[in-house]
Protein backbone atom coordinates (compact mmCIF):
# COMPACT_ATOMS: atom_id res chain seq x y z
CA UNK A 1 0.00 0.00 0.00
CA UNK A 2 1.02 3.85 -0.75
CA UNK A 3 1.65 4.89 2.68
CA UNK A 4 1.50 8.19 2.32
CA UNK A 5 -1.53 8.37 1.06
CA UNK A 6 -3.01 6.76 3.18
CA UNK A 7 -1.65 8.88 6.05
CA UNK A 8 -2.35 11.96 3.68
CA UNK A 9 -6.02 10.22 4.01
CA UNK A 10 -5.97 10.18 7.43
CA UNK A 11 -4.79 13.44 7.91
CA UNK A 12 -7.40 14.62 6.04
CA UNK A 13 -10.21 12.66 7.70
CA UNK A 14 -8.97 13.91 11.26
CA UNK A 15 -8.89 17.62 9.87
CA UNK A 16 -12.58 17.04 9.02
CA UNK A 17 -11.73 17.60 5.04
CA UNK A 18 -13.81 14.22 3.90
CA UNK A 19 -12.93 15.24 -0.04
CA UNK A 20 -9.33 15.10 0.47
CA UNK A 21 -9.89 12.18 2.54
CA UNK A 22 -11.67 10.40 0.28
CA UNK A 23 -9.27 11.52 -2.99
CA UNK A 24 -6.61 10.36 -1.09
CA UNK A 25 -7.61 6.87 -0.10
CA UNK A 26 -8.66 6.34 -3.83
CA UNK A 27 -5.12 7.21 -4.83
CA UNK A 28 -4.07 4.87 -2.26
CA UNK A 29 -6.68 2.13 -3.55
CA UNK A 30 -5.90 2.81 -7.47
CA UNK A 31 -2.20 2.22 -6.69
CA UNK A 32 -2.77 -0.81 -4.04
CA UNK A 33 -5.89 -1.71 -4.80
CA UNK A 34 -5.08 -4.76 -2.51
CA UNK A 35 -5.19 -2.94 0.83
CA UNK A 36 -7.87 -3.90 3.26
CA UNK A 37 -7.34 -0.94 5.49
CA UNK A 38 -8.13 1.52 2.51
CA UNK A 39 -10.72 -0.14 2.04
CA UNK A 40 -11.85 -0.08 5.39
CA UNK A 41 -11.30 4.06 5.74
CA UNK A 42 -13.34 4.79 2.27
CA UNK A 43 -16.31 2.68 4.07
CA UNK A 44 -16.16 4.59 6.90
CA UNK A 45 -16.53 8.17 4.73
CA UNK A 46 -19.26 6.28 2.73
CA UNK A 47 -20.48 5.92 5.68
CA UNK A 48 -20.43 9.12 7.40
CA UNK A 49 -21.99 10.85 4.22
CA UNK A 50 -24.96 8.36 4.21
CA UNK A 51 -24.18 5.97 1.53
CA UNK A 52 -24.26 3.06 3.41
CA UNK A 53 -24.90 0.75 0.82
CA UNK A 54 -21.37 2.06 -0.58
CA UNK A 55 -19.70 1.81 2.57
CA UNK A 56 -20.92 -2.01 3.16
CA UNK A 57 -19.63 -2.84 -0.41
CA UNK A 58 -15.78 -1.42 0.78
CA UNK A 59 -16.05 -3.61 4.26
CA UNK A 60 -16.92 -6.55 2.33
CA UNK A 61 -14.12 -5.83 0.18
CA UNK A 62 -11.76 -5.09 2.63
CA UNK A 63 -12.98 -8.36 4.39
CA UNK A 64 -12.40 -9.93 1.32
CA UNK A 65 -8.62 -8.85 0.77
CA UNK A 66 -8.32 -9.55 4.38
CA UNK A 67 -10.40 -11.90 6.30
CA UNK A 68 -8.39 -10.93 9.98
CA UNK A 69 -9.02 -6.92 9.62
CA UNK A 70 -11.32 -6.86 12.62
CA UNK A 71 -12.10 -3.10 11.88
CA UNK A 72 -13.79 -4.16 8.69
CA UNK A 73 -15.82 -6.87 10.57
CA UNK A 74 -17.31 -4.55 12.52
CA UNK A 75 -17.87 -1.46 10.80
CA UNK A 76 -20.04 -3.80 8.15
CA UNK A 77 -21.83 -5.25 11.11
CA UNK A 78 -22.53 -1.10 12.07
CA UNK A 79 -23.99 -1.60 8.21
CA UNK A 80 -26.29 -4.05 8.88
CA UNK A 81 -27.42 -3.11 12.62
CA UNK A 82 -28.40 0.37 11.09
CA UNK A 83 -30.12 -1.48 8.91
CA UNK A 84 -31.76 -3.12 11.85
CA UNK A 85 -30.45 -6.71 10.52
CA UNK A 86 -29.45 -7.49 14.02
CA UNK A 87 -28.68 -10.95 13.61
CA UNK A 88 -25.84 -10.09 10.69
CA UNK A 89 -24.79 -7.88 12.87
CA UNK A 90 -24.02 -9.75 15.77
CA UNK A 91 -22.10 -12.45 13.44
CA UNK A 92 -19.92 -9.41 12.55
CA UNK A 93 -19.22 -8.51 15.51
CA UNK A 94 -18.35 -11.47 17.28
CA UNK A 95 -16.41 -12.19 14.33
CA UNK A 96 -14.66 -8.95 14.83
CA UNK A 97 -14.20 -9.86 18.87
CA UNK A 98 -12.75 -13.58 17.71
CA UNK A 99 -10.27 -11.64 15.90
CA UNK A 100 -9.41 -8.70 18.17
CA UNK A 101 -10.43 -9.00 21.46
CA UNK A 102 -9.59 -6.14 22.36
CA UNK A 103 -11.84 -4.39 19.89
CA UNK A 104 -13.82 -2.44 22.68
CA UNK A 105 -15.93 -1.06 19.96
CA UNK A 106 -16.93 -4.44 18.61
CA UNK A 107 -17.72 -5.29 22.51
CA UNK A 108 -20.38 -2.37 22.70
CA UNK A 109 -21.69 -2.52 19.50
CA UNK A 110 -22.66 -6.52 19.90
CA UNK A 111 -24.12 -5.51 23.49
CA UNK A 112 -25.94 -2.80 21.70
CA UNK A 113 -27.10 -5.54 19.02
CA UNK A 114 -28.00 -7.91 22.08
CA UNK A 115 -30.44 -5.24 23.64
CA UNK A 116 -32.05 -4.67 20.14
CA UNK A 117 -32.38 -8.03 20.37
CA UNK A 118 -34.02 -8.61 23.39
CA UNK A 119 -31.31 -10.59 24.95
CA UNK A 120 -29.60 -7.76 27.34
Amino acid sequence: MDRDLYHEGLAWKQEGNVLEALKAFEQAVDETPESAEVWNEIGLLYDDDGRASAAAKCYEKAIGLNPHCAKAWNNWGVSFFLREDYREAETRFKEALRLDPALESARLNLADTHEALGEG
